[in-house]
């Protein structure tokens, strides 16, 4: 074993695998709180990976100081559509933001690089080796390999867990989603401009639901995601999927889009119960890795940055104390999330758990009693009231 001081390798307080919102955050807060931080990113330009669309509300600006340029498009509207019910709520100012995912991340990295912080691009993570008090991170960058040494390693590598591994005790379920950037004429794009609109059941997308949310003028999103109940595999891969997006397409907009700009996709394994290790040894896991992504519409980036934020202050605390204080992490995430999104399992399970459309359009037909501010607290605030209200009259009907 090498003792720190013959080490030649770069040596960092902390390296984080992963460039996406969790480890950008984690990576922007420990910058900023003087240690030395190491972001690693496989892809060599934020463009090249444009996944997700990233409804979300105000707050999430507030709460971790974004300034205007990462967001996509404004929105003060929901459109819940299901083969048999319409519903639609409005507010008369900003509700929320659509965030321009590549924006989003690409100021992450500045910001990180601004308080002295390292980011490499197109360096891709291939292993690690403890020793000692220190990891030692292989990763390949130009068709090289390079050496860093860490006290911490983070994973931020969402579902692919490249660091943690992929190996997962409990039971759960895999989300698969596929989303294009279309250009479309300015009259499609006003019909969707300022609104999160959603299409659950049959007729849009069985066992899942599709979305359509505006970027920038005359850029739209438009995806489809479906459940795979306690499948680890998505079978058939995401070819029926993209069928299922044509279809969609097809059907909302009245015209073609006149070009896609770019086609995205990915899958997630979710633990039911946030259960499983999010740490281990000196290792901690962010964002989609320990399975944060909400599982009633996988509403992620707002809690991946959460459990950047909640990553960054352990590490602190551990750094500055010269004590490993990471499992207090794993409690933050369990009292942030836990039995909210429990709840929001129920829901889920209700709604996609089996093929059939009657609950899809009786839970829509309940929803649509609530008015706009219920329908923000019970979409972002998973709201343990409204969930008792959602269920007592899902259930009251017949």
């Amino acid at each position: 074993m090498q003792t720190r001081d013959k080490m030649t390798d770069p040596f960092f307080d902390v390296c984080i695998v992963g460039g996406g919102p969790a480890g950008g955050q984690c990576a922007r807060e420990l910058a900023a709180a003087g240690k030395k931080v190491i972001l690693i990113e496989r892809v060599s330009d934020f463009s090249l990976h444009d996944f997700s669309t990233a409804g979300t509300p105000n707050s999430l600006l507030s709460d971790f100081s974004l300034p205007d340029q990462v967001i996509g498009s404004p929105w003060h509207r929901f459109l819940m559509h299901s083969s048999n019910e319409f519903g639609i709520w409005e507010s008369e100012n900003r509700a929320g933001v659509v965030l321009d995912f590549i924006k989003l991340r690409a100021f992450l990295a500045e910001e990180t690089e601004k308080h002295g912080g390292k980011v490499l691009f197109g360096c891709t993570y291939l292993d690690h080796t403890s020793d000692g008090d220190y990891y030692r991170i292989r990763c390949r960058q130009d068709k090289k390999e390079r050496l860093f040494s860490a006290r911490y390693l983070v994973d931020a590598t969402g579902g692919e867990r490249r660091v943690l591994g992929k190996k997962r005790d409990y039971p759960g379920f895999t989300a698969t989603g596929i989303e294009y950037l279309v250009e479309v004429s300015e009259e499609e794009y006003a019909r969707y401009a300022g609104a999160l609109s959603f299409y659950l059941g049959q007729k849009w997308m069985p066992q899942g639901y599709g979305w359509i949310f505006p970027m920038a003028y005359p850029r739209l999103k438009v995806g489809v995601g479906r459940y795979f109940m306690g499948e680890e595999r998505v079978p058939g891969g995401k070819d029926p999927l993209r069928k299922n997006l044509d279809r969609l397409c097809e059907r909302v907009f009245d015209s073609p889009p006149r070009s896609i700009l770019d086609r995205h996709g990915k899958s997630l394994y979710y633990t039911y119960g946030q259960k499983g290790s999010f740490v281990e040894g000196r290792i901690l896991g962010l964002g989609d890795a320990i399975s944060v992504a909400n599982p009633l519409a996988f509403e992620g980036i707002r809690h991946a940055m959460m459990t950047g934020r909640f990553a960054a202050e352990v590490l602190i605390e551990s750094l500055e104390r010269k004590t490993n204080r990471l499992k207090r992490y794993q409690k933050r995430v369990h009292a942030y999330c836990r039995f909210r999104w429990k709840l929001c399992e129920k829901i889920m399970l209700k709604l996609y758990g089996q093929a059939e459309d009657a609950n899809v359009d009786r839970a829509v037909h309940v929803l649509k009693k609530f008015d706009f501010q219920e329908m923000m607290d019970f979409c972002f605030k998973y709201s343990l009231s409204l969930g008792f209200k959602f269920f007592c009259r899902f259930h009251r009907i017949n």
